[in-house]
């Protein structure tokens, strides 16, 4: 049953570390083709150049909120953290003074 488990796991870990992996492939794509449509932008005129704007645009937009996503799930984690390193020395301090009364009533 350990072994299953354990493959079950791995299958697991491997899916989270595909798709994390394509999601920072999309990204580095997204921000590579708003790079050069960036620099090319002031090559075309008219409606190209419009359309090439408005592409932008939506692009500047979501490369913004996925910014803002990521620092407020920066900030969530740390508070996270912070409240596990909260729980954890409380554990640590309950261990303590149940070694101190066990101490003591030897």
């Amino acid at each position: 049953m350990d072994d299953s488990l354990g493959k079950i796991i791995n299958e697991e870990d491997k899916i989270i570390k595909n798709g994390l992996e394509n999601l920072i492939t999309k990204e580095k794509n997204l921000i590579h083709e708003y790079r050069v449509m960036n620099n090319y932008k002031d090559k075309f005129t008219g409606n190209l150049n419009s359309a090439l704007n408005e592409e932008l645009e939506k692009r500047k937009l979501y490369l913004l909120y996925k910014i803002q996503s990521k620092e407020e799930q920066y900030k969530s984690l740390i508070k996270l953290l912070e409240y596990l390193t909260f729980l954890d020395n409380k554990k640590k301090n309950l261990d303590i003074e149940n070694v101190r009364k066990k101490l003591f009533e030897l």
